[in-house]
């Protein structure tokens, strides 16, 4: 092989590598665009799903529901501390929608939220979730409520809480 084949074999593998590394990047993105951000932990008392525009309203909300520090970022699947993240200087920047789902002792669950849309000047929100029984899971030892954190845009004023109906 002369200089010419090691060149054109190189150019070769740069252009397949670059294509791959293109397409890696459009399947992320398209698939980023499907996947809410949101974060779960459970409490033992349940709630109704409500809009929080600061942390006095949000901490009233939470006391006496023993809330799971721990929670999870559905789209990531990371865990962080649920009062490291909701604190005063998030509401400063935020408004905080809580939505509230019920799992008794016989039944597995399927809940997520599937879409947040917001209204032209971004003062209503509408979280559209699912929220459906599964199948018979056995008796279990408890009862919990999962609590599904959406952070939304400052400029919320109202929030529409939309059970996805489609998916029953």
């Amino acid at each position: 092989m002369g200089t010419n084949g090691i060149t054109k074999s190189t150019i070769i593998w740069i252009v397949i590598v670059v294509i791959i590394v293109a397409g890696f990047m459009i399947f992320n993105v398209l698939n980023k665009e499907g996947k809410v951000e949101y974060f779960l932990t459970t409490a033992n008392a349940e709630a109704e799903s409500t809009l929080f525009n600061n942390y006095t309203e949000f901490q009233k909300f939470i006391d006496g529901k023993n809330i799971k520090d721990t929670m999870e970022n559905r789209a990531t699947y990371k865990k962080l501390s649920f009062s490291e993240k909701y604190n005063e200087e998030f509401f400063k920047e935020n408004k905080l929608a809580v939505v509230v789902v019920y799992e008794d002792t016989t039944k597995d669950y399927i809940y997520s939220i599937d879409k947040v849309t917001y209204n032209e000047d971004k003062t209503e929100a509408t979280i559209t979730y699912t929220y459906k029984y599964d199948t018979f899971a056995d008796t279990l030892s408890d009862t919990w409520y999962d609590y599904m954190f959406v952070d939304l845009d400052n400029t919320v004023e109202h929030v529409n809480f939309v059970r996805n109906t489609d998916s029953e």
